[in-house]
Parts: structure tokens; sequence; C-alpha cells
């Protein structure tokens, strides 16, 4: 059985609902810490008031090519404000101008190596697709 990265452990989820009563650990953990930042509106942490870059409210200015480069432009500065992040590129592809939703392909350098991150993302969600 290969050695996961120790990327911390905490209960499965990403929003408020647990995915499962199991934790998780590795880059699942790693890749739902991420999610959570993408969901997480910056401010409304009064213990960290710099966490947080709500990607859902980007949708709301609709997908134009200036709103798309913004909206990798600070997934890209949130994701590299955690501290076992070195580097995140991020690609978005425009699903439908029609529902506003969006894929972000995210490669994630650590000092453990590099890992895809998949998100699915809407007006209302952010889906974890793919980590590692």
């Amino acid at each position: 059985m290969a050695n996961l990265p120790d990327f911390g452990t905490d209960l499965n989820f990403i929003e408020d609902i647990p995915l499962n009563d199991q934790l998780c650990s590795g880059l699942r953990n790693l890749g739902n810490a991420m999610a959570r930042r993408l969901i997480t509106e910056r401010g409304s942490l009064k213990y960290a008031p710099d966490y947080g870059t709500d990607v859902r409210e980007f949708l709301n200015d609709g997908m134009t090519p200036p709103a798309i480069a913004a909206l990798v432009a600070a997934v890209q500065q949130e994701l590299e404000s955690d501290e076992r992040i070195l580097r995140a590129n991020v690609t978005a592809t425009d699903q439908s101008l029609a529902t506003s939703s969006l894929t972000m392909t995210i490669q994630i350098d650590t000092e453990q190596g590099t890992f895809p991150l998949v998100l699915s993302v809407s007006d209302v969600t952010v889906e974890l697709l793919k980590v590692g």
C-alpha cells in the first residue's frame, strides 16, 4: 500500500454536510480543504479574515474572458495562501453561458509532488470531481 502524503486529517466534508462519517487524510483532505477555501466568503470567518474566496460569486458576473481571468487569478492566489501549496496552476473552462457553470482544473505543487484537483462550479455549488 502506498503511503499518502501527510496533509492532515479532518472530517470528510466540503460544505456543512459531512460526505460520510469517516475521517479523511492525505490528498482527499487537501482537496477538501482547497474546495472549502473556494466556497468561503472572504471576511466571513472572524478568526481568519483573510481566508476564502467564494468562486460562486464570480459566476454572477457572467463568464466573459475578463471574468474568467479574474476568477483564475483569485483562485490561484487563494490556494497559494495555504502553506501546504507551493504553486497552483489554474485553468477554468466555461461549460455553459446559459447555466453559469464551469470546470476548474488545477495542478497543485506541494513538497510531496504535483497533484491534479478538478472542481465543478455552479452558482450554487462547488463539487470536488477529482483529487490526485
